[in-house]
């Protein structure tokens, strides 16, 4: 009896090691338990494509294991926006699984022109209902987790949109009686429910996941028109970020369409809410085969013009015109000896300069995250991974 006691002892006198080693033993090395000090290492992601992303978001990464809404108005661009975040992704060796509900209203044109050399990287499924999707979501998951047990892929989970159809019972009664009811009350529990298990599993897994939310006309005989989001807050809870998108103005030019979006943080459950950016979609006719982008270089030109008191000293950015939507709109920086150029070539510059990135995401308190280790190069000769970056080419050979 008397070993046993002293067994015992020694076993608690381990604390909360023996306790997170027992709990390794029983649900393997990967189990669910993390100290505090630990709690930062499972905050990984992948590069975000611009510095003007990393301060709308306060990261420096789009973190895996998290759950992204989108947000606005009809045709602000939310799907391109959904699309883009993709293609950072597919630029890092993951591939996109995207449920379409809206009668594949995504243009090929789009989808090609955004992801260019890594189209064949997103498999888009087209369905008709709130459950097809859920189901159709659920098998991918199911799928990954059991193709690849190590965790060692990089995916993307995306849905477009989530109220953008009806369930298999109300598809029926419309097919049938030829008309909808105005209510979206049964889809948007559905949705709730189901993210509510996903996000509380997303974490352990490197996916990213991510939805679009349209807004919807709503009548109320107290305040007039308004706009509501189907579901109300109940997604909005479960995502780790939500954005809110609108477009402000466009600008139809003689070879170029270009419309001036505002992104806002309405929600963030690791940093500050209320960041806002104000960037450019572009639809360029120029050449015989268009191409349609964000400008995330412009974008941070941009943002750094309207923030020159801010970063004053590090990189002051100066500009004869604040029209966002004039990309022939030029900028000056004494910091690079940069003058008369375009935001384009200004924010490219920036974007590849180390240095001044650290110094800027001091500014603007960026939190900086390590890099999802999946698909790391080997270490150089000093033992440090070589720097990773996604290949951001906006170029593809294969737009018809």
């Amino acid at each position: 009896m008397g070993r046993r006691k002293k067994a015992v002892t020694a076993e608690k006198a381990e604390g909360l090691s023996g306790l997170q080693d027992a709990a390794a033993r029983k649900w393997g090395s990967t189990g669910p338990l993390y100290t505090g000090e630990q709690a930062n290492t499972r905050q990984v992601g992948v590069p975000l494509q611009s510095l003007a992303l990393e301060y709308l978001l306060g990261w420096d990464k789009l973190l895996v294991g998290k759950v992204y809404g989108i947000s606005g108005p009809p045709q602000s661009f939310k799907s391109a926006l959904m699309l883009d975040f993709g293609r950072q992704l597919a630029g890092m060796n993951g591939e996109i699984f995207e449920v379409e509900t809206e009668g594949q209203k995504i243009s090929p044109e789009l989808i090609k022109s955004i992801y260019g050399a890594y189209a064949n990287r997103i498999l888009i499924r087209p369905v008709v209902s709130v459950d097809k999707a859920q189901e159709s979501l659920t098998w991918f998951l199911e799928w990954v987790q059991k193709e690849y047990p190590e965790k060692n892929r990089l995916f993307g989970a995306f849905i477009d949109s989530l109220m953008g159809s009806a369930t298999e019972e109300r598809s029926a009664k419309i097919f049938k009686e030829g008309y909808a009811q105005k209510d979206f009350a049964s889809e948007a529990l559905m949705w709730t429910n189901w993210l509510k298990v996903i996000s509380s599993n997303a974490s352990s897994w490197p996916i990213v996941y991510m939805y679009v939310n349209h807004e919807k006309p709503k009548i109320n005989d107290k305040t007039g028109h308004m706009k509501n989001r189907p579901g109300g807050s109940a997604q909005e809870f479960h995502a780790t970020v939500y954005f809110s998108v609108h477009r402000v103005k466009e600008h139809k030019g003689s070879s170029q369409t270009v419309t001036q979006i505002n992104i806002r943080v309405i929600k963030h459950s690791f940093g500050e809410t209320n960041r806002s950016i104000s960037t450019v979609f572009v639809y360029d006719f120029s050449e015989e085969k268009p191409r349609l982008f964000f400008d995330w270089g412009h974008t941070t030109a941009h943002l750094l013009f309207e923030q020159r008191s801010r970063v004053k000293g590090i990189c002051e950015v100066t500009s004869p015109s604040e029209n966002m939507t004039n990309l022939n709109r030029t900028f000056s920086c004494k910091e690079l000896n940069m003058t008369g150029v375009t935001g384009a070539e200004l924010g490219a510059a920036i974007h590849s300069n180390t240095q001044l990135m650290a110094e800027l995401r001091k500014v603007f308190r960026i939190t900086s995250y390590d890099l999802w280790d999946g698909y790391l190069p080997p270490p150089n000769d000093n033992g440090v991974p070589s720097e990773v970056s996604p290949d951001l080419s906006t170029e593809s050979e294969d737009l018809d």
